[in-house]
C-alpha cells in the first residue's frame, strides 16, 4: 500500500501542477514538490493607456493598495479573496470612485499537493469625479 502511495503521489502533482502555471508572466513556473515565487501580472499589455491630466472633471486623492489571499488543501477545500473589491473599499474609503493606474502583484506558495497559497497586491490611484 506505501509503495503504491509513493508512485501515484508525483503522478497526481504533475497532473494537478497545471493548474497553477499561468499565474503571470516572466518568473520561474510554480514547482511540483515546493513553490514560493512573486509574479507581476499584465493587466492587458495589449492596450495603450492614456491619461490626460488635463482633465477637469476628476481629483487626484493619492495611491491606494489591498493585500489579499487565498488557500487550497489537498485541492479539496479552498478559501480566500483574490480581489479587486477590497481594493475598491480603500478607494471608497477616501472618497473615491474609481481607480486607475492599476498595478498587480501576485506571491503564490505551495508544498506538494498538500497545500497553497496565493496573495495578491493590488495597488493604484484613486480619483473622485467632481459634482
Amino acid at each position: 500500500m506505501k509503495r503504491s502511495l509513493f508512485l501515484i503521489l508525483p503522478v497526481l502533482a504533475l497532473l494537478f501542477s497545471g493548474c497553477v502555471t499561468n499565474l503571470g508572466p516572466g518568473g520561474a513556473m510554480p514547482g511540483v514538490f515546493y513553490s514560493d515565487v512573486n509574479y507581476p501580472n499584465a493587466l492587458n499589455p495589449d492596450v495603450k493607456h492614456e491619461i490626460n491630466f488635463e482633465r477637469e472633471d476628476i481629483d487626484i486623492l493619492g495611491p491606494v493598495s489591498a493585500k489579499v489571499d487565498s488557500s487550497w488543501y489537498f485541492f479539496v477545500v479552498s478559501s480566500g479573496d483574490s480581489g479587486y473589491a477590497k481594493l475598491m473599499e480603500q478607494v471608497r474609503e477616501v472618497g473615491g470612485d474609481g481607480v486607475m493606474n492599476l498595478t498587480v502583484d501576485t506571491k503564490y506558495k505551495n508544498y506538494f499537493i498538500f497545500y497553497a497559497n496565493v496573495e495578491t497586491t493590488l495597488s493604484g490611484v484613486a480619483y473622485r469625479y467632481k459634482r
